[in-house]
């Protein structure tokens, strides 16, 4: 229970960690003051430029990457003890891995999103097939498989793609609204405020 506990607070911190990780990038590098150097009139260098966005890169990469694994991480541990609050947090933490991936411009920390968000899912799944014996879980298997080939496959209309991006950005920030009161209910403080007032 207490490393489900853990787990629930640490995918707080790394699903949230990772929506500020672009702005902090930007600014660590200096890229931002750059801009704000050429806003005000000052000449700015092509070399000061590429070398800021380099380290940009170089540092949301690595920092992505360590996220992510540590937001998989946060994943599996809160369904070390399988609870409806950690199972409904676990498959928020999916959802939001898979959705920022879209923020992020290089292919390292597309993957290491997309595949964050793979592993708990796939631990979903497991543990969707240990608590009931339902081929319901496999078909999801299936279809989580073969989503990434329709998605390949398919190119929609450019207003069907806005219309989509746009749902994606809706249902990424109800996500991450939704994990601390998930985080609340894994913690078991709504069965005892209940056991208060009834």
């Amino acid at each position: 229970v207490e490393q489900a506990r853990v787990g629930a607070v640490l995918s707080v911190v790394s699903v949230v960690a990772l929506g500020v990780l672009p702005r902090l990038a930007l600014m660590a590098s200096g890229l931002s003051g750059l801009d704000d150097r050429r806003s005000s009139g000052a000449s700015v260098s092509r070399y000061q430029v590429s070398t800021a966005l380099t380290a940009t890169h170089r540092g949301l990469a690595l920092a992505t990457v360590i996220l992510a694994a540590s937001a998989m991480a946060a994943g599996l541990l809160a369904l070390r003890a399988p609870s409806t609050w950690t199972v409904l947090l676990a498959v928020v933490v999916t959802v939001v891995l898979a959705l920022r991936a879209r923020a992020f411009p290089l292919v390292t920390e597309v993957v290491a999103l997309f595949g964050a968000s793979a592993v708990v899912a796939v631990r979903l799944v497991g543990v969707w097939q240990e608590h009931s014996r339902a081929v319901g879980s496999l078909a999801l298997l299936v279809t989580l498989a073969v989503l990434p080939l329709l998605v390949l496959a398919v190119q929609p209309a450019e207003h069907v793609r806005i219309r989509l991006r746009r749902f994606g950005d809706v249902l990424e920030s109800v996500g991450v609204i939704a994990l601390l009161p998930l985080v609340i209910g894994a913690f078991g403080v709504y069965g005892r405020l209940l056991d208060t007032f009834a």
